[in-house]
């Protein structure tokens, strides 16, 4: 039993150095002698030192080739002058089209007619003759004849819609015509201010008079207060001082009559100036009674105009918004034409979303690719942000401006035909980066 136990721990160290002498075997075999000892070729060496070298170029092309950052978002061609469209008020019927597409039209001028029961040269007629008269009355002149005349031809006129507006001003027109007939107000306004003329004069004369006796009033007191001293020195008699006392008091009534004529004078004169004054604010209620009823049908003229006859607001390129044609019915708010103006500078508006919102300033670079001219055949515009907007829209977005500096020229020198409202793809160019920038944020966006 002592034998075993002593012989166990020797055989232990043995078994566990068995692995490394087989390692150390092995390393130094023959085969292993061949492998590690063998020289590497040429090619090896080089295809290495190759390989390094085009790892160190493409770094160094990474660093010093940028790529420009592009956020993309939607763009639609605007004007600052929008194109002005043209809307039916009514329903009804295209009576008449006095243009053409594509022709120029001057501001007011009449593009289309409604059909209506009124004459349209009679309703002309009457609207230019209504503000000839509204004229001369504001400036103060008398009703004149010519238009008095015009009157009797126009209310003879096939008016139609306008008809139940002018009857109503025909009713005020017969009281002014009243007013003014014969002179009647002028004649009276005329005898009041003579009579008036004649109180002023009789004024002066009044004036003049009442100074003469006042003077004569004063000499006579002066004698009585003589003859008052000599009657009190018992010179006169009673009598005789009593005779001297009443011829005063007789200039005294003489000279108060005189007043009294006096202010009665004064008096008339105000109640003719009131006269006056009455006249002239009848005249004047009646007047303005008539301009009331003028600028009524002046209205009622304007809102035939508006709903019949279809105007250029502006002088511009007329287009008609939909096929038209003479007799064609219309509906409310049906868009008839449009005046574009040739001349108006466009510009993109962007709806730009919040995703990469903060990296666009004013100034930025913006490519510019119309959807209706391909990008590949036409080229793209050129453009730049001018205005970047602070608040967001209703949607989320914030509106970004861009405007064209060589207009509408893309990068294969061709010019385009903008309309309004052409849809574009916008990319903003918010900075270049170098490949091996971009490489590492890719990289970091991974990791993160």
């Amino acid at each position: 039993m002592s034998i075993i136990s002593e012989e166990t721990p020797a055989a232990a160290p043995t078994r566990e150095k068995a692995p490394i002498r087989e390692l150390t075997s092995l390393l130094h075999s023959e085969g292993m002698q061949e492998v590690v000892g063998q020289v590497p070729s040429n090619i090896t060496r080089w295809g290495i030192t190759g390989l390094f070298g085009i790892l160190i170029t493409f770094l160094v092309f990474c660093y010093y080739i940028k790529y420009p950052d592009l956020v993309e978002a939607p763009l639609v061609l605007k004007a600052y002058e929008e194109p002005k469209l043209l809307l039916a008020r009514i329903d009804g019927n295209l009576d008449q089209i006095l243009v053409q597409e594509g022709q120029f039209v001057q501001r007011n001028a009449p593009l289309a007619y409604l059909q209506t029961t009124a004459d349209g040269q009679a309703v002309k007629a009457l609207s230019t003759w209504a503000t000839q008269l509204t004229d001369a009355l504001l400036q103060g002149k008398p009703y004149p004849p010519a238009l008095r005349r015009e009157y009797t031809i126009l209310k003879q006129q096939e008016l139609g819609e306008v008809q139940p507006a002018f009857q109503s001003f025909s009713q005020a027109h017969a009281q002014y015509v009243l007013l003014l007939k014969n002179g009647f107000y002028d004649q009276k306004k005329a005898i009041l201010l003579e009579e008036l003329q004649n109180l002023n004069k009789t004024t002066k004369v009044l004036q003049q008079q009442k100074l003469l006796r006042k003077q004569d009033l004063n000499l006579t007191e002066q004698e009585f207060a003589a003859q008052e001293r000599l009657y009190a020195e018992r010179v006169i008699s009673d009598f005789d001082f009593k005779r001297e006392k009443a011829k005063v008091l007789a200039k005294k009534v003489y000279y108060q009559q005189i007043e009294s004529d006096f202010i009665n004078n004064l008096n008339n004169q105000t109640a003719k100036k009131s006269e006056v004054l009455e006249l002239n604010k009848l005249v004047q209620d009646q007047a303005n009674a008539f301009l009331t009823s003028l600028n009524a049908l002046k209205s009622a003229l304007l809102y035939w105009k508006q709903n019949y006859v279809i105007s250029s607001p502006v002088a511009g390129t007329l287009h008609f918004a939909s096929s038209l044609q003479e007799k064609q019915p219309v509906s409310l708010r049906q868009a008839l034409f449009y005046i574009t103006n040739g001349q108006a500078l466009q510009y993109g508006e962007i709806q730009m979303p919040q995703q990469d919102f903060g990296k666009i300033r004013v100034g930025h670079q913006v490519i510019v690719k119309f959807e209706g001219y391909p990008a590949q055949q036409f080229g793209s515009v050129p453009a730049k942000i001018m205005f970047v907007s602070t608040l967001p829209t209703a949607d989320g977005t914030y509106m970004v401006k861009v405007y064209f500096p060589q207009g509408l020229k893309t990068s294969r020198n061709i010019k385009l035909y903008g309309r309004i409202g052409m849809l574009a793809k916008a990319q903003v160019i918010t900075q270049d980066l170098r490949l091996l920038d971009r490489f590492f944020y890719q990289f970091r966006k991974l990791v993160h």
